[in-house]
């Protein structure tokens, strides 16, 4: 997060995905949380990095590129972003910014849905409603319930469409179903596909100025899909007529979706795992009128969710207020699963950090063997500098939010990476193939079919970088 504070919204949006992070942890298909880094100074940061599980690419990138995908490919893709969705939607979560860029994949062709910004949480008995802005870059997923009326009630229906644009464009070879430059092109392109709406479905239509514009136009025919996919496995057509109705009504949940005949191979009944309900209290915050100092408090309540000495110094301190030179003497021992020895006894001369006259530049401080490194004061804007300096093939900087050790590693990874694929031929994104390995296919491998693909990926590794640990500046 960069400036976040500045504006509160970002750190209200920020701070909502942490908590879906963390409240939605535990699944194969949904991005994995692994660490929220603790700021130096708690009562002035601008900075918050989360760890997460390393997922180099994300079907975007892989749409754009000149990458083959097998009907395999699009299958396992497919059945793991349903399995996803299912689970945050038995939780009531509603994603409602499903998009190729927010489904994060790695070389074993493993998926994970990303990005929960814009997610929401519908309780029980409570209707909700939702204002959306007209932002070009999700309006081409976005269903059409959502552009036919800026306020609308919505459901697990606006994702389930948003799945089958994607489908779509798995199927057409990289090519958006509905690729609308505006609301009303959005519109047409989804009627020259699905034909003119029914009657019964355009009466569910709250927009009298959209209703009567689609009742204004020639009426259509529904295009056979078959004429826009014609290589499309039946059952893969199939499913996506039902995913792309016009009507939410009849979109299936995405628990009816994996239950398709599309998925036979994979699905097993009951096997489905789902969340724990969102408590109500953990969003309280979004109905509050909140300024920088409580957002930053409240965001390190959530970074104490990953280290139990800091919880237990936010109660301690809760009757006094922030004692900064507390934290960040706590601060240095929760780093300690980075990097080095994490045991700060030796550096009491350190405990007060209230005076810095001292110190000189902070950026000429070696960080190595500080005991797990974010102890330091840390810009975004070094951050970005250091990511470019890796970019560049440089193997480590001066200063760092990583320690040393860390970021050299990080780093040579990265530059092998890059000699690799420099020297790699172009036909090196040619679709792997799936029968080699076992013969077997997808199926029979001893993890079950979520972990069925991962012995028959190795040609895929040329999407992807190297397997490891993520930082991310949220």
């Amino acid at each position: 997060m960069q400036r976040g504070f500045e504006q509160i919204p970002i750190a209200v949006r920020i701070l909502r995905e942490l908590k879906f992070m963390r409240l939605l942890r535990g699944h194969d298909n949904i991005v994995e949380i692994r660490d929220l880094l603790v700021p130096a100074r708690p009562t002035s940061y601008n900075d918050i990095f989360a760890v997460l599980k390393l997922m180099p690419t994300d079907l975007g990138h892989v749409l754009r590129s000149n990458a083959t995908l097998s009907d395999t490919h699009v299958l396992f893709f497919m059945y793991q972003l349903l399995r996803g969705l299912h689970y945050l939607h038995s939780a009531g979560v509603f994603h409602r910014d499903i998009k190729p860029s927010n489904i994060l994949l790695n070389k074993e062709c493993e998926l994970r849905i990303c990005d929960f910004g814009l997610a929401r949480v519908s309780w029980d008995n409570e209707p909700d409603m939702v204002i959306w802005t007209d932002y070009v870059a999700t309006r081409w997923y976005r269903a059409p319930e959502l552009i036919a009326t800026h306020v609308s009630p919505y459901s697990t229906a606006i994702d389930i469409w948003s799945v089958g644009c994607i489908f779509a464009e798995l199927l057409g070879k990289g090519r958006p179903m509905f690729p609308g430059a505006s609301g009303y092109e959005q519109l047409r392109l989804i009627m020259n596909v699905l034909g003119t709406p029914s009657a019964p479905t355009l009466a569910k239509v709250a927009s009298d100025r959209v209703r009567n514009h689609f009742q204004s136009l020639p009426p259509q025919a529904r295009q056979p899909l078959e004429n826009l996919f014609p290589s499309a496995d039946p059952n893969a057509l199939s499913l996506l007529s039902k995913l792309l109705a016009f009507d939410p009504a009849d979109r299936p949940t995405a628990l009816e979706a994996l239950a398709h005949p599309y998925f036979e191979d994979f699905y097993e009944p009951g096997a489905e795992a789902t969340a724990a309900p969102i408590p109500r209290e953990e969003f309280a915050f979004e109905n509050r009128r909140l300024n920088a100092a409580q957002m930053r408090r409240l965001i390190l309540e959530e970074a104490a969710q990953y280290h139990p000495e800091l919880a237990r110094e936010l109660t301690r301190d809760a009757a006094r207020g922030f004692s900064t030179g507390r934290f960040c003497r706590t601060s240095g021992s929760f780093g300690s699963g980075w990097g080095g020895g994490g045991d700060r006894g030796d550096r009491g001369d350190r405990g007060d950090r209230g005076d810095r006259g001292d110190r000189g530049d902070r950026g000429d401080r070696d960080v190595g063997g500080n005991g797990g490194g974010y102890d330091q004061l840390s810009e975004a804007e070094a951050f970005a500098r250091g990511v470019r300096s890796v970019e560049r093939g440089i193997s480590e900087r001066r200063t760092t939010s990583l320690p040393k050790e860390k970021m050299a590693r990080v780093a040579k990874q990265y530059t092998s990476s890059r000699a690799y694929h420099a020297d790699a031929p172009e036909s090196s994104l040619a679709a792997p193939d799936w029968t080699q390995g076992s013969g077997s296919g997808m199926t029979g491998v001893a993890d079950g079919p979520v972990r069925a693909a991962a012995a028959m990926t190795a040609a895929t590794a040329e999407w992807f970088g190297t397997d490891e640990m993520a930082v991310d500046a949220a």
